[in-house]
């Protein structure tokens, strides 16, 4: 009597097992699946910065629509050295950035309507929700690996030089 109870218990775990198995798979498919956003690509193009200590040049990344403007750089673990990435504004205003599912600090550089950096935020927190505003009206913003531009001595009033953009 001992031996056949254990076997319907032994059975009815297998089926218990199965049942949480496929609930599982369910979920992943119905609640995860559909949540996960393709994410954008970007183009790649050259920047110079120029500075009084000389020219600098990276190849930046260039968000232009509303989905890459949103998108940015979240969700990269790295970068390489003299990448980063310029988001480009149609029109000249006020612009406020933040750090949320970014996973690398940043240094933020904000550009006005002729190419002249009017401020930077050096080394931002990653995951932060903090707003960063530009202080001012600006066109671009120009996001560097954290550090960039104390190694670079790149300061306020440099020039930027973004073919299409700042020629």
């Amino acid at each position: 009597m001992a031996l056949i109870r254990y076997r319907l218990t032994g059975m009815c775990r297998i089926k218990l097992k199965k049942y949480i198995t496929v609930m599982a798979v369910l979920v992943f498919v119905c609640v995860i699946i559909p949540n996960v956003r393709a994410l954008e690509t970007f183009p790649l193009v050259p920047l110079t910065i120029e500075t009084k200590a000389g020219a600098h040049k990276f190849t930046v990344e260039v968000a232009t629509t509303r989905k890459q403007l949103a998108q940015g750089l979240m969700f990269r673990r790295k970068m390489a050295a003299n990448s980063g990435m310029v988001f480009v504004y149609k029109q000249t205003g006020e612009i406020s950035m933040w750090m949320k599912n970014t996973l690398i600090p940043l240094d933020m550089l904000f550009i006005d309507s002729v190419g002249k950096i009017i401020k930077i935020v050096a080394r931002t927190t990653p995951m932060s929700q903090e707003i960063i505003a530009s202080d001012g009206p600006i066109r671009v913003v120009l996001e560097l690996n954290g550090g960039m531009t104390s190694r670079l001595s790149i300061k306020t009033g440099d020039w930027i030089k973004l073919p299409g953009v700042f020629d």
